[in-house]
This record gives C-alpha cells, structure tokens and sequence, in this order.
C-alpha cells in the first residue's frame, strides 16, 4: 500500500512567482483600502478633522504593504527584499491608481510619499518573512 509521497520542494516553489506574489499583492490591496473604509468610518461617525488623513493613509499603507510582502515571501522562504519590494511597488501602484481616480484625477506629493513607503515597507516584510524561524511545539 502506497504512503505519501514527497514532492520536490522545488517544484513546491516553482508553483509559480507570479501566483504568489499576486497573493501578497491581492492580500496587500484588500488589506489598505479595508484600513481606509474603517478609519472613513470612524472620520464619519465621531466628526473627527480629515486633515489626518494622509499620515493615517501612509500609516496603513506601511501596514499593508508589510503584510502583503510577508504573505508573498513566506511561501518562497527566498529572495525576501527583492520579492516584498516587488509586492510593495505593484500595490502602490493599485492603490495609487485607485486614490488618483477617487480624487477626481488630482494627486499631490503624498501620493509619491505613500510608494516609496508602501516599497521599503513591503521589502521590510519579506525579509522578515524569510527570516523568521518556526519554532517546533514538543
């Protein structure tokens, strides 16, 4: 009777990069504008000043993007700055392109802030992603 069988773990990490990266990019996207709708929530409800906003926005765009590089690295356990920087830059894009077309075509200085943020800080993910060791439960 036939056990498991092993597969390769390269072929486990060949599932496709692109496939997990656009993980970490899906997870990473979700993950900013879920951030967003619940802080416009709270602005709504409480009647709090909007002039927050955008070092709130860039906060949660650091969030994100760490998450989203974590997310995408992990799977890989390789190549953490580079694949987390590549998850970061593509969501900043996403979000970029989304906050310009819901600002009616006009985006100031915080937009190119929120990038190079959203960049450094899904590249930051990564690295943790591939430096972090799992502890084995006795």
């Amino acid at each position: 009777m036939g056990g498991k069988t092993r597969t390769s773990s390269v072929k486990d990490n060949r599932r496709s990069f692109a496939t997990i990266v656009s993980i970490g990019i899906v997870v990473s996207v979700v993950l900013y504008f879920a951030l967003i709708a619940v802080y416009a929530a709270i602005v709504l409800k409480s009647g709090a000043m909007t002039s927050y906003f955008m070092p709130i926005g860039i906060t949660m765009g650091l969030i994100s993007a760490y998450a989203g590089g974590f997310v995408s690295v992990r799977p890989l356990k390789e190549k953490g700055l580079l694949w987390g920087a590549i998850t970061g830059f593509v969501s900043s894009l996403l979000c970029s392109v989304f906050i310009f077309i819901l600002n009616d075509n006009k985006a100031g200085k915080g937009i190119f802030i929120l990038m190079i943020a959203m960049i450094v800080s899904g590249a930051l993910g990564g690295l943790t992603a591939v430096n972090l060791k799992i502890r084995k439960k006795y």
